[in-house]
C-alpha cells in the first residue's frame, strides 16, 4: 500500500517536474509565434569547402563549383531610399574568383550580377550554379549575360 502510495507520487512528481516551464498546453506544445521576415532581411550563409561554395541568401540556393578552397567574403548593404519606408537592400558574396551580387529588385525580384556581368533578375526560391567554367544556371536554365 505504501509503495503504491509513493510511486503514484514520484509518478506525478515527474509528470509535474516536465510539463513546468514550458508552454504547454495538457501534453500538447503550444505553436511558436514567428514573425515572418521579408528574403531580404535575411542574411544568409555561405561556406566554402572542399572546392565547392554552397549556401543560401535572400532565399536563394547558390552553388559554386571549383572555387580552389578559400574562404568566403559577404557584405550587406541596407540603406534607406527617398521613397518613405523603402529600402535598398544588396548582398555581395566573394568565393574564390567568383563574386556574386545579389540586389533588391521591383517587387520580390532580385537583380543577378556575376563577376560584374549582369544576369537578369532571379527569386526567392531559385537555385543558382556556377560550374567550374564559370556558366550561370538558374533553375537549370543557362543564363547569358545580358
Amino acid at each position: 500500500m505504501m509503495r503504491s502510495r509513493v510511486a503514484v507520487f514520484l509518478g506525478l512528481f515527474l509528470v509535474i517536474g516536465f510539463c513546468s516551464g514550458c508552454d504547454k498546453v495538457g501534453f500538447f506544445s503550444a505553436p511558436p509565434t514567428i514573425k515572418p521576415a521579408s528574403p531580404f532581411e535575411l542574411k544568409g550563409h555561405m561556406s566554402n569547402m572542399n572546392g565547392t561554395a554552397v549556401g543560401q541568401v535572400y532565399g536563394v540556393m547558390i552553388h559554386v563549383a571549383e572555387t580552389n578552397g578559400g574562404g568566403v567574403s559577404t557584405t550587406n548593404t541596407i540603406r534607406n531610399s527617398s521613397r518613405q519606408g523603402v529600402s535598398d537592400a544588396k548582398q555581395t558574396i566573394k568565393v574564390g574568383d567568383v563574386t556574386i551580387t545579389l540586389e533588391k529588385g521591383d517587387g520580390d525580384l532580385i537583380v543577378l550580377n556575376v563577376n560584374g556581368m549582369d544576369y537578369g533578375q532571379i527569386q526567392t526560391g531559385n537555385e543558382l550554379f556556377i560550374d567550374a567554367e564559370r556558366t550561370v544556371t538558374v533553375n537549370g536554365e543557362l543564363r547569358s549575360a545580358l
